[in-house]
Order: C-alpha cells, then structure tokens, then sequence
C-alpha cells in the first residue's frame, strides 16, 4: 500500500509536474516574444525636409522640418554647405535655425538642411535635397542723371559813387560797379548845370568786373561847369544794353 502511493506520487510528480513545467515556459516565451515586439519606436520621417527661397548671395533661405511619425519630442538643426552636386557636405557653424542668410562663402556651392528628431526611444537623420547652385549678389547699377544747370540771366548791371575831388579844374571819380555778364562795361557820364546845356561823355571800362570792381576816371568839365552848382550823373551798361540806374553828386563850386 505504501508501495502504491509512492509509485502514485512520483507519477503525479512525473507526469502532471512536467506538464506544469511545460505551461509555465510557454507562458515565459510568450511575454518574452511579446517584449520584442514593443521594443524602440523611434522616430520615422515620412517627407524630408525641404527648403525655399532664392540662391543667390544675401538672400535668405527658410527650411521646412518634414513630416515624422512616432511623436518626436525635440528637433535639430543643421545648415550644411555642399559641393555643386550636394555632395560633400559639412555643417555651417553657428547655423541652427528655420532660416539662412546666404553669405559670399556659400556662392558657388549648394545647401542642404539637415534635421535630427527625437523621442525617449532613439533619434534619426533626414536631409533635404540640395538647393541650386548659389549665385553671387546681383551687381547694383547706380544711374546718375545730370541736371543741365539752367541757362545765366543776366541782370543789369550796378554802380556807385564812392568820391569825388577836384584838382584844380580836373575832377577825379572813384567809382565802383558791378556786373554779372563777365564783359566790359560802357560808362555813360553827364554834367548838368541849372540854365545851361548837359554835356554827356563816354568810355569804356579796361577790366572786367568779377563781379564787382572800383574804377577811377578822370576828366575836366567844361568851362561852363566851373563855377556855381553843377551834377555830375553815372550809368554802366553792359553788352546787351542794360542799363544801372543813375549815380549822382552835386557840387558848389
């Protein structure tokens, strides 16, 4: 009888222990085959990155990050500098934003844009195709229109007596005139005399004002002139006719 119930009990731990034994390990390879499957979901890019704007040098540049899936929780940026194939490629220190400024060392070469998303399960690279070739700044053309100067007016001319003396019947008169036509003046001179005929003389000045000069002519007045009250009147004119008004003294003598 006892026989009996160990050999029961070693068929019991034989055969259903095994049995257990055999549940138990499925059950372990089938939590580890299912730990496998939910492993690292890093990001995916589905669009690449790409980038706008115009190649040329001092034109700005903006990228465009793509699409990813698996919910990245934080990008990097990469401004890189490429040959003319986009090939060679190599970051652009300093350049980590939306945005490029293309400055002279980039003409000649291309860019591309370079962004790096992650999660907590892993990160990954996607780069944009190359831009065109980048060109240098178009050449500002400055356009000067020249003004012609307005034709000269010219104005009539001026004079003024500065004095007048008398050296026994000669008299002596500093003058002085001025003018814009850059010629020679006539000098209109007439003496006057209550009750007797005027007496007009005239010469010609022997500089030319620039613009305004002090001249002195001398002459002897006429015989009726000499004595009592008498004027003595001035008036430039220039080349085209133009005529000062009059400059006048009058004396006692």
């Amino acid at each position: 009888m006892n026989a009996g119930k160990g050999r029961g009990w070693l068929f019991r731990g034989g055969i259903f222990g095994a049995g257990i034994t055999a549940v138990v390990a499925s059950a372990f390879a089938i939590l580890a085959s299912v730990g496998v499957a939910a492993s690292t979901v890093k990001p995916v890019n589905s669009s690449p990155p790409t980038i706008s704007g115009t190649p040329q040098e001092g034109k700005t540049l903006t990228a465009n990050r793509g699409t990813w899936d698996n919910n990245p929780t934080d990008y990097d940026y990469f401004w890189r500098r490429c040959g003319t194939t986009g090939s060679n490629c190599s970051n652009i220190s300093g350049a980590h934003a939306l945005t490029y400024t293309l400055q002279s060392v980039d003409v000649g070469n291309t860019l591309r844009f370079r962004v790096v998303a992650k999660n907590a399960d892993g990160q990954t690279t996607a780069d944009s195709a190359p831009t065109e070739v980048i060109q240098k700044a178009a050449t500002t053309t400055t356009t000067t229109t020249t003004t012609p100067a307005p034709p000269a007016v010219n104005h009539r001319p001026t004079i003024r007596i500065l004095s007048v003396r008398f050296a026994g019947a000669r008299v002596y008169v500093r003058m002085r005139v001025c003018d814009d036509s850059r010629r020679r003046l006539n000098i209109i001179e007439r003496d006057s005399k209550p009750g007797v005929r005027a007496y007009v003389r005239r010469f010609r000045t022997l500089a030319v004002p620039r613009p305004c000069a002090a001249l002195t002519r001398t002459w002897i007045p006429a015989p009726r002139f000499r004595h009592g009250r008498f004027t003595i009147k001035l008036w430039a004119r220039d080349f085209a006719g133009l005529t000062s008004s009059p400059a006048a003294r009058t004396f006692v003598r």
